[in-house]
Order: structure tokens, then C-alpha cells, then sequence
């Protein structure tokens, strides 16, 4: 997994962090750019959270395996991820940089202004089983990850 060296924030030992991602401003508006061979992993698949209301949680789990960036296109999102029973907060919106994050980070999302809206890349096809809705994990059951080791996501290797 490519680790950008120009990440803004990381957080706990390099499992999550926020990244800048190119963006071209003119009269005409703004156009973001997502080069998949940019990004610090390779996308299995995307999908938008939209039409959600404002107060709203979302999310509030963690992945067994898999890495994930929340780019939030409209409104505001405020997210809690949580691991090793430490806990940090951040606030997405259409100006900051993207959240990505590995598995073993518990994240929730709480849409903040009407009309937000999320897009998620995922490094994994999507696996009800993957999934993990306890915070409160002992040490030892946190998915572990080797941050050297460069995988490719299962829907390369099965494409």
C-alpha cells in the first residue's frame, strides 16, 4: 500500500490519515480528480451516501480487512474513528482533504447540513462479514496490518 508522503494528518500509527486530492478551480467551478494509480490503494469499487438527514449517524463499524477514503462532496460530515480505544474527530466537507483508512479504524459518520454527500472508495468487494460493529475490542482482536506489505484488492485478483 502506497503511503502518500504529503498526507496533512495521520492518525493512530499510520492506520488512517488525510490526503489532499487535486482539484481544479476556475469561473466555471471546481473539477476534482480521483487517478486511480494516485491513490494509496486501488479501488474495488465506490458508492455515494446521499439524501441523508441532518443528525443522522451512519457507519459506527470497522472492517476486518480492506482500506477505505471518505471524500465529502457537499455539506458537511463529521466523523469519529476509533481504535485502540483512542479516539479522534475530524470534519469532512467539499474544501478538505480526503479521510482514508485501514481496517481495524471504527468510524461513524454524523451528517451535519442537509444535501451531504459522501463518496466512498473501497479497496474490497462488498462482504456483510467484513464488518465489525464493536468498539470496545480488546487489543488483541483488532484486525491487524502489515503496513509494508503492498496486496492487491480482491477484485483485481478474481478480474
Amino acid at each position: 500500500m502506497n503511503i502518500p508522503k504529503d498526507i496533512e494528518k495521520s492518525f493512530f500509527d499510520n492506520r488512517a490519515w488525510l490526503m489532499r486530492y487535486p482539484r481544479h478551480t476556475d469561473r466555471r467551478g471546481y473539477l476534482d480528480v480521483f487517478e486511480y494509480d494516485r491513490l494509496p490503494f486501488t479501488p474495488c469499487r465506490s458508492f455515494i451516501v446521499a439524501d441523508v438527514p441532518p443528525g443522522t449517524v451512519r457507519g459506527r463499524h470497522m472492517h476486518r480487512s480492506g482500506t477505505q477514503m471518505l471524500v465529502c462532496l457537499k455539506g458537511r460530515v463529521d466523523i469519529l474513528m476509533r481504535c485502540h480505544h483512542k479516539e479522534r474527530a475530524v470534519t469532512l466537507a467539499p474544501d478538505s482533504p480526503a479521510l482514508v483508512f485501514r481496517s481495524g479504524v471504527w468510524c461513524q459518520q454524523t451528517y451535519v447540513e442537509e444535501n451531504s454527500i459522501l463518496l466512498v472508495f473501497a479497496s474490497e468487494p462488498y462482504d456483510p462479514d467484513s464488518y465489525i460493529h464493536d468498539w470496545n475490542l480488546q487489543e488483541d482482536q483488532v484486525p491487524t496490518v502489515n503496513l509494508e506489505e503492498e496486496t492487491l484488492p480482491e477484485c483485481a485478483r478474481h478480474g
